[in-house]
């Protein structure tokens, strides 16, 4: 899908630092992707596009080949080479030249069109560092948007649930975005770093905030290949931070930052992440991420620092009890169909309440928000009829069935992305996402949604699990080890904190959850 926007000139192929104002936003079709008053002109076709008033670009990820399969667009690929053999497939990343040294086991896989390592050290070492020292993270492929002007405030306070306007410069809010039903489009935070500057980074937002744009005196940009962010997450990031920095960051709280410079570049700090520990996220221009990189390292080193794979900070978010758009629910909205992850029907469209993530809708905020009415009518027809759960999965059913198969069990070395349906009394009650294993707690974990009467602690469920033969990689690749389980709803967190080495209790905001990456 090609998207033109009118008024702005932009003729490159692949641009980078993707600037548009939205005051008319249309498909390459004439369509238009708003509603309500007139736009301007809609451009009919490319030939149109060398008038003065009617110019075109390629914008943001739209111009990324659009889902081929139904279901699930995220392809996972095992490389075994450390050379990239097709970059024509997936191309590296700002800091490649950095983490390709320690992938050892050169597994590797794609987001937004760019090779990320899966693992490094294993799954296990990963989150024992991550858990007991530090852990950087390469999260360069993750969408970034900046929004601009005299309006920036009130309408970005209008498309989130959260008070936006009480920001500081240096401060930063975790929000969930509502479409006109009170589903969720997508979780973010929305940080302030100047006047009349924002920045919100995750999942792929552009069509959603052109399509909510007309009314106001925004400019919005994709910097998505431009900027970058770079995690710092461990007990020791701080000792890290202040050791890169020279800087005192001690009095910094969460969801708060700071410009400051590592390896003499330019970058804001934030203090923030995605895992319920102490952390810290980087954000730099990719142009110099491999010097803020070995800035960040050449004091990491004496903490213990070391890379972590996707694999085990999809393993870590879980223990810790949060969610990921498009994998535990499906994204409303006008980019649902073209996010990482994406279902293309309704299944899994959910309300915040439903996934936990009420608190952080705010009522009594001044100003209104896109989905605010249907928030209300749901709360007052008593709620939502699903809530967020843990799971704690019978290990001992699993291996009961690969004793019946006659194979020997196996620990799952992957985050399941599929969603296992639920039941009770024979009937379908919820169904479970993001099941993995933990070898922090050393058990079979999963987040649920169920129906609420249900999302009770100790609750046994019955849920089907199915394991391919060849995801085992033995000689039966066509075989299929499955039947049913039980599983028994947990509270969430599953960590302790006896497990959370490092956290820190923080009732400075009570709607704290560490959330940046969708």
């Amino acid at each position: 899908m090609t998207l033109y926007v009118s008024g702005w000139a932009r003729t490159d192929s692949r641009p980078t630092g993707r600037d548009w104002h939205c005051s008319t936003f249309t498909r390459s079709n004439g369509s238009c992707l708003q509603t309500g008053r007139p736009r301007g002109p809609l451009l009919r076709d490319r030939s149109q596009s060398t008038a003065s008033h009617s110019t075109s670009m390629r914008c943001g990820t739209l111009d990324r080949p659009e889902p081929q399969i139904a279901h699930v667009i995220r392809r996972m690929t095992t490389i075994m080479s450390t050379q990239i053999i097709d970059q024509s497939t997936f191309g590296p990343t700002p800091l490649t030249p950095r983490m390709a040294p320690f992938n050892h086991g050169n597994k590797w896989h794609s987001w937004r069109g760019l090779h990320i390592p899966d693992s490094y050290e294993g799954l296990s070492p990963e989150l024992k560092a991550l858990h007991r020292r530090a852990v950087i993270e390469d999260k360069s492929p993750m969408n970034y948007y900046s929004i601009t002007g005299p309006d920036a405030a009130s309408y970005l306070d209008y498309l989130v649930t959260r008070d936006l306007t009480r920001l500081d410069v240096g401060a930063g809010i975790y929000t969930p975005w509502l479409d006109e039903h009170g589903k969720v489009v997508i979780d973010t935070p929305v940080l302030r770093v100047g006047d009349s500057d924002y920045v919100t980074m995750g999942g792929i937002l552009e069509s959603w905030l052109a399509l909510h744009a007309g009314p106001f005196d925004v400019n919005i940009t994709d910097q998505s290949d431009v900027k970058m962010v770079m995690p710092l997450q461990g007990p020791a990031s701080r000792d890290i931070i202040e050791g890169a920095t020279g800087e005192d960051w001690s009095e910094i709280r969460f969801m708060h930052g700071r410009a400051t410079t590592l390896g003499s570049k330019p970058v804001w700090v934030w203090r923030a992440g995605y895992n319920a520990q102490l952390g810290y996220e980087v954000h730099c221009d990719r142009d110099d991420a491999l010097d803020v990189f070995d800035a960040v390292m050449a004091v990491g080193e004496n903490f213990g620092l070391m890379p972590i794979g996707q694999n085990s900070v999809q393993v870590a978010r879980t223990e810790a009890g949060l969610i990921v758009p498009g994998i535990d629910y499906t994204r409303a909205g006008s980019d649902r169909n073209i996010a990482a992850y994406a279902l293309l029907d309704d299944a899994g469209i959910v309300s915040p309440f439903e996934i936990g993530l009420g608190r952080f809708v705010n009522f009594d905020k001044p100003a209104s928000f896109i989905g605010k009415e249907a928030a209300l009518d749901e709360q007052a027809s008593g709620g939502p009829a699903r809530a967020l759960v843990g799971l704690e999965v019978a290990w001992g059913d699993i291996v009961r069935l690969y004793d019946q198969a006659g194979e020997s069990p196996e620990v799952s070395r992957r985050i399941d992305y599929r969603r296992h349906p639920l039941w009770a009394d024979s009937q379908v009650v919820g169904k479970a996402t993001s099941m993995c294993w933990s070898p922090t707690i050393r058990k079979e974990i999963a987040l649920a949604q169920v129906d609420r009467e249900l999302a009770v602690e100790g609750t046994e469920l019955t849920m089907e699990w199915r394991e391919h033969g060849s995801s085992l990689g033995n000689e039966r690749a066509g075989d299929v080890i499955g039947g049913t389980i039980s599983a028994t709803v947990v509270p969430i967190p599953f960590l302790s904190k006896s497990h959370k080495f490092g956290i820190e209790k923080d009732d400075s905001d009570p709607g704290k959850r560490t959330s940046t990456m969708p």
